[in-house]
């Protein structure tokens, strides 16, 4: 009987020592996949507010921010760049018109109601809101329905009523409003108030 509970005994210390190395083990493992982890995170944090600082810096032409991580990964010359409309590929690509019809549309890109003065595209035909398409030519120089490229879209040749205008079509001014060649207006109106205008 005493061999018995010595050799219990023995299995028991034995079984706790098994269970020792095993926790101990997974302790280290812990541990090594904790550092992994932390500066996986560390990285992914430092890229993120990279790509923030950035996109801020791309995205406002008054907004400025100073780098305080540097850009921990490379940049491939395989990303696409961000083409921007010249206001003369704006004025060609798109009219604010006023539509009288009964069909209720919504704009594709806020999902609202138009209102019956609004910009629509030359080429296509799609209309949208003309501060929504604004923004919307801050990023892509295509349209959001159809993506077509406006810089395709070729100016309508000028005619006698376009010579004699003292001011400049709405498309002109939209565009000039986009790229910021007014600073001292930087409100888009609407072919309401150039009637007021006339």
């Amino acid at each position: 009987m005493e061999d018995d509970n010595q050799l219990t005994t023995l299995d028991v210390l034995h079984s706790m020592q098994e269970t020792d190395r095993a926790f101990y083990q997974t302790l280290r493992f812990l541990d090594s996949d904790r550092e992994r982890l932390l500066a996986t995170h560390q990285r992914n944090t430092a890229m993120a507010m990279s790509l923030i600082r950035l996109h801020a810096v791309r995205g406002s032409r008054t907004v400025q921010y100073t780098a305080t991580i540097p850009l921990t990964f490379p940049v491939g010359w395989d990303e696409p760049v961000v083409v921007h409309p010249t206001p003369a590929q704006i004025a060609a690509g798109s009219a604010v018109v006023t539509v009288e019809d009964a069909a209720p549309t919504n704009c594709s890109i806020c999902q609202d109601s138009l209102s019956p003065t609004h910009t629509r595209l030359t080429h296509c035909g799609h209309r949208f809101h003309t501060s929504c398409i604004a923004e919307w030519f801050t990023q892509s120089v295509s349209c959001p329905m159809c993506r077509h490229d406006i810089r395709e879209t070729r100016p309508p040749a000028p005619t006698s009523s376009d010579v004699e205008s003292e001011r400049p079509p709405m498309s002109s001014r939209l565009a000039a409003w986009l790229v910021g060649a007014n600073p001292t207006n930087h409100t888009v109106e609407t072919a309401e108030s150039d009637e007021h205008h006339a």
